[in-house]
């Protein structure tokens, strides 16, 4: 059993959820996007990490097909690399976010 499969027991099974729904608790992650991970085992980096960070009950480490002898996962090394620029991009959002969430936990007085 594949990744697509796992995760379509998980979320439209255990939880009942659809891509809609997913995409909600995801922060709006790209409805489209939920779905054409869901529907295929080739994942990127960026959706595995918003999975275990919105979802992080789901045991989506072992929804990814390891490698028993090497630990690492059968697909190609490229599938799972992430473009340096993109990287960047994302600490750069990912702390804007958190810049906002402190200023409104402690607003200047």
């Amino acid at each position: 059993m594949g990744f697509s499969e796992k995760a379509k027991a998980y979320f439209y099974g255990e939880l009942g959820l659809d891509n809609r729904g997913i995409s909600k608790i995801m922060d709006n992650y790209s409805e489209s996007l939920v779905s054409r991970y869901i529907n295929q085992d080739k994942i990127s980096p960026t959706f595995i990490l918003k999975l275990k960070k919105h979802f992080p009950d789901a045991d989506v480490d072992s929804w990814i097909d390891l490698d028993q002898n090497t630990g690492t996962a059968n697909e190609s090394p490229t599938t799972y690399q992430i473009d340096p620029v993109k990287r960047i991009n994302r600490m750069i959002k990912d702390l804007e976010e958190l810049k906002s969430l402190i200023k409104k936990e402690f607003p200047k007085e």
